[in-house]
């Protein structure tokens, strides 16, 4: 990483990035993530958002860090758009084309940084490519 953030350890956005992809999402009623984002001022509504794409779950250990909360709200809007590859796979006596994802679009990313508000810093871009990461390793059937 080029930016120190100390307090937004790389293992903690890789984690929840593999933990979107697996689609574990907690109940938003009385979760302790949806807990803390209403102490930090999060609407009902975002809470909402942000719990169905991202909450942790409860039995990771992960907790979310008030310094994770910009690059989640970011990611929880441009985390359906990938750069995708096709790759061929055995299949019985031939072989299949599937796509799988390679990297995030990140002007897509920067355009939906842009259009809901948020100042695209160096910092947030690499807390969003450690989520990136993690989501990615978990795409792959990897740790992250």
């Amino acid at each position: 990483r080029s930016h120190d953030r100390s307090g937004v350890p790389e293992k903690k956005l890789r984690a929840l990035g593999r933990w979107w992809i697996k689609g574990n999402a907690p109940d938003p009623e009385g979760s302790p993530a949806g807990k803390q984002l209403a102490s930090w001022g999060v609407s009902p509504e975002e809470q909402e958002r942000f719990l169905a794409t991202l909450g942790p779950p409860p039995d990771t250990g992960l907790e979310l860090l008030p310094s994770c909360v910009e690059a989640l709200n970011l990611w929880s809007l441009v985390c359906g758009q990938w750069r995708m590859a096709a790759q061929p796979v055995p299949a019985g006596l031939g072989m299949v084309t599937v796509s799988r994802p390679v990297a995030l679009d990140y002007p897509a990313l920067e355009a939906t940084a842009r259009m809901s508000g948020t100042e695209m810093t160096p910092e947030l871009f690499d807390d969003i490519r450690e989520i990136e990461q993690g989501a990615l390793g978990a795409f792959a059937g990897k740790g992250g």
